[in-house]
């Protein structure tokens, strides 16, 4: 079953992604990233967002599959993290990914889409994407969903999310999330990343009650932590 924003851990990566690149005695980590796009203005941004976002990056870009496939076969080491963009041409879930999977078996898969449906996205994540992110997805919530990709969970567009863990339990026109003004107090700090007890000092309130608004809010949002809480709330612009 698919799960809002998290699904399965990424396959054979560590929680940061790193592959054995990064432990060469005496080295610096540096993550090795590729952007595999066709569209000049969205490789742009991205390359940008990713080099403001995580330190210690070498960021590759590409414009076909052709080079991702030339790179995999000469470079012993590969990619720890890559986004490719779904419009590219010769792009097939069942192929690309399948072949990435093979070929680079450590690194994070992001699929970047401009426009998506339910399905294709389910088969996206089945075929080895570690995350679909919708380009549409800017600042703050793009960087939620690097993080939680780069944690080892795999993120759905946020518009998705609740379609994807609740269908059995959420009547058509129930999916708008609606939080008390007490409760997107509590939300905004959690999305800031506050524990419960920083949390309960800010408010003058109680631990027990924060845990009691959090898990409240958990299960609104259809998550089941706090990391997955942030992104959800940052994804949605709901804070």
């Amino acid at each position: 079953m698919l799960h809002a924003n998290t699904v399965i851990p990424a396959p054979r990566a560590d929680r940061r992604g790193s592959t054995a690149f990064d432990q060469r005695p005496g080295a610096i980590a540096q993550r090795r990233v590729a952007v595999v796009s066709g569209r000049p203005a969205s490789t742009d941004r991205i390359t940008w967002e990713i080099r403001r976002h995580l330190n210690h990056t070498a960021v590759t870009v590409m414009t076909g599959l052709e080079r991702l496939w030339a790179t995999a076969a000469s470079d012993h080491h590969g990619f720890d993290l890559v986004l490719i963009d779904a419009t590219l041409p010769g792009f097939d879930p069942i192929a690309t990914l399948g072949r990435l999977r093979h070929e680079m078996p450590d690194a994070i898969i992001i699929v970047l889409v401009h426009a998506t449906t339910r399905d294709h996205v389910v088969r996206l994540l089945q075929c080895g994407a570690s995350a679909v992110i919708p380009l549409s997805l800017r600042d703050r919530g793009f960087h939620a969903a690097i993080d939680l990709a780069m944690a080892g969970e795999r993120f759905a567009p946020a518009e998705l999310l609740v379609d994807l863990d609740r269908t059995d339990s959420i009547g058509e026109g129930e999916s708008e999330i609606t939080l008390s003004p007490r409760e997107m107090e509590v939300a905004s700090y959690l999305a800031q990343g506050l524990s419960n007890k920083e949390i309960a000092r800010r408010l003058g309130l109680q631990e027990v009650t924060i845990k009691v608004y959090a898990t409240a809010i958990f299960r609104k949002l259809g998550v089941r932590n706090r990391t997955q809480a942030a992104a959800r709330l940052l994804a949605e612009g709901i804070v």
